[in-house]
């Protein structure tokens, strides 16, 4: 938090502020962000009603750089802020010894001016007239506190008009209503999304290759962002140079990249569709270049991303979702089931996969829960997974990922498990399997992998000895095989199969780990694994 607090303010206080570089400030907070991943745009959200920053008083929304400011330091999902003399006047209390943070209005006046001399200059025999006034603009800075640090101010409760049967598919796919004003949308380029300026179109992976229908929301609204570039939308026309190749100035791909995902959040905080940014390395490296560069950026950036937001929710008319379409909502009809992944992967987030995306058909929510041990009844088992009765899910498989238990012994005791409160649980480097029931004796019945088990259900799997399969680059994570690897295409894990392993160059691939690689399905569904370092481009496989 800052070092301001609150006080009383004296004309020395005045000119010690006036004197502070409050622009460097915000840069050095947000860039520091940044470098942690966690400005806001940076920061994903699953879709749903929320609000940015606001006035606790006046309920306005802050906007440009001080909306990022005040998103990246708030304490608490509560978005209310104030300033001392406000909260006074609505007899709440800034607690004592709490610091503010500040931030930056504009304010305009007018001021007369004349020619000298008092002559007016001629056109075509006709004087002009230039005495008059001009609008001059200049800029103040306040302190404000977050609610949190306020005493008396009531609970926060959210605008009803933003929470009235929201519906995150009735305002997601209006993301695709084409209109004269929209760059078409095709669903064209698997493993990959982009804007062409060229052409003025979007192209996006197949509706069925996402995680699920907020991946793809989040996706299409960060294109059409991209999209308001052109010329006959916004006309960002140095960043369409850029673009097209024929600007020299490198800097123009972060800025552009830094517009579209704040204003893909942006967008997310305003309709509720889910924001899931791509924290590329590359990209915060250029943000945090740029940033340090200019102190003004930030400023820039975020004036233009509202532009953008607030064009793409005018474009789409994001906001207007009428009440009767919100209603027949496909959640009414979602089915949700459970899976348990028995999982040493403490790196590996639950993975929640919605099917299908469209929006017109009921919706099967698949949640794959990634747990090192569970507990539950057992009521029945296979070779590789179990059927418990738990408290947390209700009956819910458990897959081991291998075959286990395949012993007599082990397979009695599971027999007489039956029916019983049973522990489940994988061991830290996922070799060592432990089922116990105290009724059956102290100790657990085990079992010992040679390897760990692969984390299927735990993320996307590509699958590259399909006909369709496309090449991929992201940083290589894990070598599971040399026909199963685990890279992150947008700093999230995905699984990639092959057909065979490839024991030819087993050790060339286990030495990539680490790097940033391309891989490519063969004619014959191998994996083709290519370095793509920097100063090292390396092919291997078939």
């Amino acid at each position: 938090m800052p070092t301001q607090t609150h006080s009383t303010t004296t004309p020395e206080d005045r000119d010690r502020r006036e004197k502070r570089d409050v622009r460097q400030e915000v840069t050095d907070r947000i860039i520091a962000a940044v470098e942690g991943n966690t400005a806001p745009w940076q920061r994903p959200h699953e879709g749903g009603p929320r609000s940015g920053p606001i006035n606790a008083v006046t309920g306005k929304e802050y906007n440009g750089g001080n909306r990022m400011l005040l998103a990246t330091v708030a304490p608490t999902g509560d978005p209310r802020w104030v300033t001392y003399k406000q909260a006074a006047e609505q007899d709440w209390q800034v607690k004592k010894g709490e610091h503010g943070i500040p931030i930056e209005v504009w304010k305009s006046y007018e001021k007369g001016i004349e020619r000298p001399g008092g002559e007016n200059p001629k056109f075509e025999g006709k004087e002009i007239a230039v005495s008059g006034k001009e609008v001059r603009r200049f800029a103040k800075y306040y302190t404000v506190f977050h609610a949190s640090q306020i005493e008396g101010i009531p609970p926060y409760e959210m605008d009803p008009s933003k929470t009235h049967d929201f519906d995150m598919h009735a305002v997601g796919e209006k993301l695709f209503d084409q209109n004269e004003k929209s760059a078409p949308i095709l669903f064209d380029s698997p493993g990959q999304a982009f804007y062409s300026p060229k052409n003025d179109d979007i192209h996006l992976p197949p509706r069925e290759s996402f995680l699920d229908a907020g991946h793809l929301y989040a996706t299409a609204g960060h294109e059409i962002a991209h999209s308001t570039m052109a010329e006959h939308r916004l006309n960002r026309s140095r960043l369409q140079q850029f673009q097209n190749g024929t600007a020299s100035d490198h800097t123009l791909r972060a800025k552009e990249e830094l517009r579209a995902e704040m204003a893909s959040y942006i967008i997310s905080e305003k309709t509720g569709i889910p924001h899931h940014p791509e924290n590329h390395e590359s990209y915060v490296k250029g943000w945090v270049s740029i940033l340090k560069n200019d102190k003004n950026e930030i400023y820039h950036a975020a004036r233009d991303a509202e532009k953008m937001a607030d064009y793409v929710i005018a474009q789409q008319k994001l906001l207007e979702v009428g009440h009767e379409k919100a209603i027949e909502t496909p959640e009414r009809n979602k089915q949700v089931h459970h899976r348990v992944i028995l999982s040493h992967r403490k790196d590996l987030p639950d993975y929640v996969r919605q099917e299908p995306v469209d929006p017109d058909k009921p919706i099967l929510e698949i949640q794959n829960h990634n747990r090192q041990s569970i507990s539950g009844v057992l009521k029945d088992f296979d070779k590789d997974s179990l059927l418990l009765d738990t408290k947390e899910y209700g009956v819910v498989h458990v897959d081991i990922g291998k075959q286990f238990m395949e012993d007599g012994f082990g397979g009695s005791y599971l027999h007489k498990a039956m029916d019983k409160h049973i522990d489940v649980s994988i061991s830290n480097d996922g070799r060592i399997l432990k089922i116990h029931n105290p009724e059956l004796g102290p100790q657990p019945v085990t079992d010992i992998f040679n390897t760990p088990a692969k984390p299927f259900g735990l993320m996307p799997l590509q699958q590259m000895d399909r006909s369709d399969a496309t090449q991929i680059t992201g940083k290589l994570t894990h070598v599971h095989d040399t026909n199963l690897i685990e890279i992150q295409p947008a700093g999230k894990p995905m699984l990639i199969s092959g057909r065979d392993p490839d024991k030819a160059h087993q050790a060339e691939i286990r030495a990539m780990v680490g790097h940033t690689v391309t891989v490519k399905p063969t004619r014959t569904g191998e994996l083709k694994v290519e370095d793509r370092s920097p100063q090292k481009v390396k092919s291997l496989g078939r």
